[in-house]
């Protein structure tokens, strides 16, 4: 889209430059928008840590458990404490990838950002 200087616009009809503020503004809060949605979202902090607690609770009890049947002499290791065991250390991959994820697409968007204001300066 080409960009208007200030004396075209000045030429255009009160009721065109009110059309072309609307564009404009309908433009910047549909990019404020998007980058609002890249930037964050509801899961990306608080169903990760969530679920995190939930399964080190898990395999907190499953220890526990396993103690008290090392106590009796008894197996120790049953598959539900496995299991568990083994759900807490992929919960803890998969954030670590989530977090490292966001971060490196933080970062493109604002080289993006930086890219964008260097190419148009007078430009958002």
């Amino acid at each position: 889209m080409k960009t208007l200087t200030t004396e075209e616009i000045q030429r255009l009809t009160p009721a065109q430059q009110d059309t072309l503020a609307s564009l404009e503004l309908n433009r910047f809060q549909t990019r404020q928008q998007l980058l609002k949605r890249a930037r964050s979202y509801f899961g990306r902090v608080s169903l990760v840590r969530d679920f995190i607690f939930v399964i080190a609770g898990l395999s907190a009890l499953e220890l526990i458990n396993a103690f008290h049947h090392l106590l009796k002499g008894e197996p120790v290791f049953s598959i539900a404490s496995i299991t568990s065991i083994s759900l807490l250390a992929l919960a803890v991959l998969v954030a670590v990838h989530i977090i490292g994820i966001n971060r490196r697409l933080d970062a493109v968007l604002r080289l993006l950002d930086e890219d964008i204001q260097k190419a148009d300066p007078g430009g958002v």
